[in-house]
């Protein structure tokens, strides 16, 4: 059943959605070579079997051949057309490795929890886990991370976002009475691990609580966020192989219009590429790019820039 449900899902993600005016005009012009292709080949293969007459002059073979033809052209276009998006279907993934040995970064058109390996949830850094006052928005990872694993046991995630602090720790900046929710905040980066249902997540802060219960997000937060993240995993994080992260910063509260998910995604594989010179932390890296923001991320130009990135970084 699960090969089933992946085929499906690779049906849906790679064929039925996302059809950008480039993709459309792509398979446009597949379609008319497809076919000047194929009326060609009929043209031709006419021209050889006018070559077998009856005794009454007739082509039989030729005269069935365009008959046949004539008789299933609206079955020949669609099967032209099924080729023709197949053949400009998106590529869902695309895995560049670093060096010599098993070390990759993969760019992957997916849904966060369906994938295997540790999972980077962005929060704020008070490590609020309420809905109330909306100081979590159900709609972001963070929300559903709450809704998925811990609905109506939110004291069971503080509690181990208290003991993973305190296991590393780490100690709170400031202690702000006037916020809604928690009064504690800690550094932007600042990574707690909680694991729910055998899962394994990282907690990283990139946003500021603020006293409204809106939180804001600078580039700098990112650049820090995701530097502290690569030296937490192999300090205190556990040994997992593949570490799946989202286009972080592209939430209800982002940052400025001109960090675009294509931008983002480079930054991730960057701040990467940057730490996995000095220390190795895990064989595979994923930036999970969910489907319906396909039309904003080239995976071709993000593979360049990995590989332009190796060529300096691991030389």
């Amino acid at each position: 059943m699960s090969y089933i449900n992946r085929f499906l899902s690779w049906i849906y993600y790679a064929v039925l959605i996302n059809y950008t005016r480039k993709r459309v005009w792509e398979i446009f012009q597949t379609f008319f070579l497809l076919l000047g292709a194929y009326w060609t080949l009929i043209e031709f293969s006419s021209f050889l079997l006018e070559k077998f007459q009856s005794p009454e002059g007739h082509t039989p073979y030729k005269d069935a051949l365009r008959n046949f033809v004539w008789n299933h052209l609206l079955v020949e276009f669609l099967l032209i057309l099924l080729i023709s998006v197949f053949y400009n279907r998106r590529r869902l993934s695309h895995c560049i490795k670093l060096n010599d040995s098993d070390l990759a970064i993969e760019f992957r058109f997916c849904d966060l929890f369906k994938q295997k390996g540790a999972k980077v949830i962005a929060v704020m850094d008070t490590f609020d886990t309420s809905f109330s006052q909306n100081l979590v928005n159900r709609n972001t990872l963070h929300g559903k991370v709450i809704s998925k694993y811990y609905s109506g046991k939110e004291h069971i995630l503080d509690r181990e976002i208290i003991d993973s602090l305190a296991r590393t720790g780490a100690t709170p900046t400031e202690s702000n009475p006037n916020l809604k929710g928690k009064k504690d905040k800690f550094p932007i980066g600042t990574t707690v691990v909680v694991e729910p249902n055998s899962e394994y997540f990282y907690l990283l802060a990139l946003t500021e609580m603020t006293p409204t219960g809106n939180v804001i997000v600078k580039p700098e937060y990112l650049v820090d966020a995701l530097s502290n993240l690569w030296q937490y995993i192999p300090t205190h994080g556990r040994s997992i192989d593949t570490i799946n992260i989202p286009l972080i910063g592209k939430g209800l509260h982002r940052l400025p219009p001109e960090y675009t998910h294509q931008r983002i995604a480079r930054e991730i594989a960057n701040s990467f590429v940057t730490s996995s010179k000095q220390q190795a932390f895990c064989k595979r890296l994923v930036v999970c790019i969910h489907p319906s923001d396909g039309e904003y991320v080239d995976l071709e130009k993000l593979a360049g820039y990995v590989g332009h990135l190796k060529e300096y970084e691991f030389q």
